[in-house]
């Protein structure tokens, strides 16, 4: 080989390079609405990024053909095979969950085995075909090397020779082009368009950046309560119900208000507008645990990775009084109460708040919607015992509504054409099939507003319905790409955190405070509110009552953030929203700094750029707000 000249495989490296453009073209283009002047600007970063990414790789594959053994060259070459299935599947994840692969790695490495099984199992993708996309990986970079050598043959025949010299100064002069060009640019980009689109570029990031406005607070986060402190206050006080009537709550998968319509769940629907509903019912986090958590702990969701690393062991507070007041607590689950350890974070240790646990498990070839049948007639056989008529809290978790979106084959489909297998995939990149994504999830829904029927007539039949206080809840909603992204956990968007939260106290004769929303955080407050008489548990955790008037108009809502603390919330007041993140997102307990990502509608419309100077006026307002978390 000329030592003066490049002669290297173009067509190898060429393919290469359309690989990672395309890519990060899709990820341009698909993403959310962004102005032509803006996209632009990244276009160019995805085009110099590629080249200057693919001509070093091809550079040090050329020093190691020349300097170093063949075997070392070969397996550089498979490497490099491993470097464009990074790009691709880059692009899957951050279309669907708003992850770039480094920082999926990232959390799956924070993972313990036994959650990563778990986080495999929530996937609803059968294990054998992550064991076959796991060998597939491992032979992946010697397909790569197959490809090289074929195509190097065709390479030979038509040979392209460059100057090293001569190619040396063109990426450095591309290089530091992208550099002039970023510095004269860079300055007209709006920081909380830039946090979106920088995860599609092949670097992740270019390299200048606005940077996002911050506050910063007087103090840090309030402290976490101790368990032994709250244990010992709740040890020394007496609770008493003026009422015992059975309490249903139902939790359920990934369903947004939205979608709750006369056609897609008319008994959800009529139940909702029968019974207490909001103009605006929030979840307090776009993922399961942290949700669950705000649940049944009634707490703030920065709190829930802080309370699950102190290994609580008491787990609800409000169930415990529950059961100081002679509650019997029944759980039925087909969701994998497993997951991140929840069942411990929310039952105590060893499940001792529990009188009856009922897991109902999905693995394939059974599916989700098999699992919440078995869950609701489990929970509807116990219901014929007459001593399980008051004193009672029946929680159902059900799964139906999670990707892959499970409804029985034998009933009827209500809402078609239904998208499967590679129509399906397709939809995951482009919005050409997500009207047959959607019908999967109507149907699903659908299911389960009949399980919700079955479960309602059971009880009007036993002459217990009108007393009964029922609870529906979802966890979180669930986004088909209107802001470019693909189920939840990806950002804070409506489609992610608006959901449906219907309560039902006896005949509803206790009247709602005129608050504009409720979230999470109030169930359990508000129900023990109804029991007892009492709305102050203040001392206990955070979330307030629905038939009291909060001081404190917002709701915090954070971002699944795997099994760490959750980085990134937003603060919603009803008609709008600003979105925080921590500035030193591993420690937000010692960090006081904020930064604004966005100050958006409740559509998600902008109101203000963050680099807009009319923001400080309303940032003071948001500020005074955070005090109720930031506190001494």
């Amino acid at each position: 080989m000329d030592k003066k000249n490049l002669n290297f495989n173009y067509i190898y490296f060429g393919l290469f390079f359309l690989v990672i453009l395309t890519f990060s073209i899709c990820n341009i283009f698909i993403s959310d609405k962004i102005i032509s002047g803006t996209r632009i600007y990244f276009l160019i970063h995805a085009f110099l990024q590629s080249f200057l990414e693919v001509a070093f790789i091809a550079v040090i594959a050329w020093v190691i053909y020349r300097f170093f053994s063949k075997k070392l060259f070969y397996a550089f070459i498979g490497f490099t095979f491993f470097i464009g299935l990074f790009h691709i599947i880059d692009f899957v994840l951050i279309r669907m969950m708003n992850f770039s692969f480094f920082e999926a790695l990232d959390f799956v490495l924070g993972e313990s085995w036994t959650n990563f099984i778990e986080m495999l199992y929530a996937s609803n993708v059968p294990m054998f075909w992550w064991i076959i996309m796991g060998i597939f990986a491992l032979i992946f970079p010697f397909i790569g090397i197959g490809i090289y050598i074929l195509s190097h043959k065709l390479a030979k025949k038509y040979p392209l020779k460059l100057s090293f010299d001569y190619t040396s100064s063109c990426i450095f002069s591309l290089f530091i082009g992208l550099l002039i060009w970023d510095y004269s640019v860079s300055p007209a980009i709006h920081p909380d368009v830039g946090v979106i689109y920088r995860k599609g570029l092949p670097w992740k990031c270019t390299f200048l950046k606005n940077e996002s406005p911050r506050i910063r607070m007087p103090c840090n986060l309030k402290r976490a309560r101790r368990e032994k402190n709250v244990i010992k206050e709740l040890i020394n006080k007496d609770f008493t119900a003026k009422k015992t009537p059975n309490i249903y709550l139902f939790v359920i998968e990934s369903i947004r208000e939205d979608f709750i319509t006369k056609k897609c769940t008319p008994n959800i629907y009529d139940f909702k507008n029968n019974n207490i509903s909001f103009d605006l019912s929030l979840a307090n986090a776009n993922g399961t645990q942290v949700s669950w958590y705000s649940i049944f702990h009634s707490n703030f969701p920065l709190y829930w990775a802080h309370t699950k690393r102190k290994k609580w062991k008491s787990g609800s507070i409000p169930l415990y009084m529950l059961k100081k007041m002679g509650y019997k607590v029944h759980v039925y689950s087909s969701s994998g109460l497993k997951y991140y350890g929840m069942d411990e974070v929310l039952f105590g240790k060893n499940h001792f708040l529990l009188d009856t646990f009922h897991q109902f498990n999905h693995i394939y070839p059974k599916q989700a919607y098999q699992a919440d049948e078995e869950a609701l007639d489990s929970m509807l056989a116990d219901l014929n015992d007459k001593k399980n008529h008051e004193k009672n809290v029946f929680i159902i978790f059900l799964d139906s509504t999670h990707f892959d979106y499970s409804w029985p084959e034998s009933m009827e489909s209500q809402f078609s054409p239904i998208a499967n297998g590679l129509s399906m995939f397709s939809s995951f990149v482009f919005q050409k099939n997500i009207e047959g994504v959607k019908n999967r999830y109507r149907n699903s829904l659908h299911f389960v507003d009949n399980l919700f029927e079955k479960f309602s007539t059971k009880l009007k039949q036993k002459k217990i319905y009108d007393d009964s206080i029922i609870v529906l809840a979802a966890d979180h909603g669930e986004e088909f790409l209107e802001h470019g992204q693909l189920f939840h956990a990806s950002h804070l968007s409506q489609m992610q955190t608006e959901i449906p939260l219907y309560y039902k106290f006896g005949k509803n004769e206790m009247k709602p405070a005129p608050n504009k929303m409720t979230c999470h955080m109030q169930i359990f407050p508000s129900i023990l509110h109804y029991l007892t008489g009492n709305s102050d548990y203040s001392k206990f955790f955070d979330g307030t009552s629905i038939f009291e008037e909060t001081d404190w108009p917002f709701v915090i809502t954070a971002r699944y953030n795997a099994s760490r603390d959750p980085y990134e919330f937003l603060l919603h007041t009803g008609e709008e929203k600003m979105t925080f993140r921590f500035h030193r997102p591993k420690r937000i307990f010692s960090c006081r700094k904020l930064e604004v990502q966005s100050y958006r509608k409740r559509d998600d419309t902008m109101i203000l750029k963050v680099n807009d100077e009319k923001l400080q006026d309303d940032l003071g307002r948001y500020k005074t707000a955070l005090l109720e978390v930031f506190s001494k």
